[in-house]
């Protein structure tokens, strides 16, 4: 299933049955974070669960 994680309407069986959601919210995330140069990145606990990690470019101001 992680090679569609962040697919739009991706849901991962069998908690889709019994989960609501549409399955947009991952592709939404990396949509954003890549519109603006920057990405997710999905990292699989060892004792269950996951961790996502927002990357995004530094702002720098001139002056």
């Amino acid at each position: 299933f992680r090679d569609k994680l962040f697919n739009r309407f991706a849901r991962a069986e069998p908690t889709a049955a019994k989960v609501p959601g549409t399955g947009l919210g991952l592709y939404i995330i990396r949509e954003l974070a890549r519109a603006n140069s920057g990405d997710v990145h999905y990292h699989p606990a060892p004792t269950g669960g996951s961790t996502f990690t927002i990357t995004l470019p530094a702002v720098t101001t001139g002056g």
